[in-house]
């Protein structure tokens, strides 16, 4: 099965695992769990953190002589088919507006 990359915030999944799993094996005294569990909280720890990039929203707003602009830069297109993204500047139509 293929992977994909995701966002996660590690601070959470670590504080999950600690609090959902330690503190059950630390009650029952299962020594080996609890090691596994350090393990695993070590590997959140020292996994890589990602520098995400903002996305830029806009729409497709339809011009008066046919045809739709962006509302994030004023690209225009002659008609849209599927068209999620702004062919000029990326911008991702989902129905926001970038202020001007």
């Amino acid at each position: 099965m293929a992977t994909e990359e995701r966002l996660i915030d590690a601070n959470a999944l670590k504080e999950t695992v600690t609090t959902d799993y330690y503190e059950h094996f630390t009650r029952y005294h299962d020594t080996d769990q609890i090691a596994l569990i350090d393990m695993v909280c070590d590997d959140i720890e020292e996994a890589p953190t990602v520098e995400a990039a903002p996305v830029i929203h806009g729409r497709w707003i339809p011009c008066e002589n046919g045809g739709y602009y962006c509302s994030n830069c004023d690209t225009r297109v002659a008609f849209l088919v599927h068209n999620k993204y702004c062919p000029n500047c990326g911008a991702k139509m989902d129905g926001e507006r970038k202020d001007k």
